[in-house]
C-alpha cells in the first residue's frame, strides 16, 4: 500500500483518503505526484531495510543515528496504521512505544469508544497496514501468544 504525506502537517495518509487522520487536512490535488511517493515512501522503507540490514563484521547490530531514525520511522508507521483501525483516531494516545526483536512496532494505544469514553490502554503488534493487530479485536489468549512471539524483550 502506498502512502503519502500530507501537504500541511507531513503526516502519512492514504492517497485515496478524503483527509489526513492527523490534522484533517483535504489532500492537495493536481500535478504529477509520482515523485512525492518515491521521495517520501519508497525512500524511507529504502533506509528503514537498509538500516535494518547494517550488520558490523562481528555479527553485531550497530547504533547509530541512521538505525534510530529507521527506528522512529517505523514506529510513525504503526501508529497511522493503529489509528486506521480505531473509531476516534484524532483522541488516540501512545505510550511504551518499541521495535520488538522480530522488527514488529509493539506499544499501548488509548483512544475514545463509540460512546466518547477511553476504553483504556490496549497493547498492539504492528508489520504494516495489513498486518497491525489490536488487543481488543483478538481473544486475549491469542494475543499473549503473538506478544510473547513478536514484542517479548
Amino acid at each position: 500500500m502506498t502512502l503519502i504525506r500530507c501537504h500541511k502537517c507531513f503526516g502519512l495518509m492514504r492517497p485515496e483518503s478524503e483527509f489526513c487522520p492527523t490534522c484533517k487536512a483535504p489532500p492537495k490535488k493536481g500535478g504529477d505526484n509520482a515523485w512525492k511517493i518515491v521521495l517520501f515512501a519508497v525512500l524511507p522503507l529504502g533506509l528503514l531495510l537498509f538500516g535494518g540490514l547494517m550488520v558490523s563484521c562481528d555479527g553485531s547490530s550497530k547504533t547509530n543515528a541512521k538505525t534510530k531514525a529507521s527506528n522512529s520511522d517505523l514506529l510513525f508507521a504503526a501508529r497511522v496504521f493503529v489509528k486506521d483501525r480505531l473509531k476516534d483516531p484524532g483522541s488516540a494516545e501512545f505510550r511504551s512505544e518499541f521495535i520488538g526483536p522480530t522488527g514488529l512496532a509493539c506499544g499501548e494505544v488509548n483512544a475514545k469508544n463509540s460512546f466518547g469514553g477511553y476504553a483504556g490502554f490496549a497493547r498492539y503488534v504492528s508489520g504494516g497496514s495489513k498486518t497491525t493487530f489490536l488487543e481488543t479485536d483478538v481473544p486475549p489468549g491469542e494475543f499473549d501468544a503473538v506478544w510473547q512471539q513478536f514484542c517479548a524483550r
